[in-house]
């Protein structure tokens, strides 16, 4: 998450995300004394709707400076708002979560091979699909698996009490 820029009153320069690289969102500079408090607003001129490079340059190390500098003011009549770094229109949507779950999962030791996706295209009910991968990883918590995880518990059957539950 990220603040993105209007009137840039809400936004405390050295506290809050506001910056538009996804990788650096919080300024690097070290405050000056006495402006640990400072808002955007204070750096935004707001007659010209640009900033204040005089000010922006005394302030900031170049590094920030030129990621500044690049940040287009659209409103400054309009509020700060909070939205999502990782999409281009700032908003939330569980696609794009899951687009970021499936990048962390295929460079973690976490990936199972299989070809996932042709679970997710069955026209069956979210829950069945749900159900139906969690048995295919090896996921439902059958009392041997309690047993391999260390867990107290027979591996017999509840209803028959002489087979393996997972059998």
């Amino acid at each position: 998450m990220r603040c993105r820029i209007g009137n840039g009153n809400l936004i405390n320069i050295w506290t809050q995300p506001w910056l538009p690289d996804s990788n650096k969102s919080f300024i690097s500079s070290s405050p000056p004394l006495g402006l640990e408090n400072l808002h955007v607003h204070s750096i935004i001129d707001h007659e010209k709707n640009s900033w204040k490079m005089d000010m922006v340059e005394k302030i900031f190390n170049d590094v920030d400076v030129q990621v500044i500098q690049n940040i287009p003011l659209m409103n400054s009549q309009a509020n700060d708002l909070l939205i999502w770094n990782q999409s281009a229109s700032g908003n939330f949507t569980m696609r794009l979560a899951y687009h970021l779950m499936e990048k962390m999962i295929c460079n973690s030791t976490l990936k199972v091979e299989g070809n996932w996706y042709l679970i997710r295209a069955l026209r069956i009910p979210p829950k069945v699909k749900y159900f139906l991968w969690h048995t295919l990883r090896s996921g439902l918590p059958t009392r041997t698996r309690f047993q391999q995880k260390e867990v107290q518990h027979t591996s017999l059957s509840k209803y028959c009490g002489t087979k393996m539950e997972n059998e």
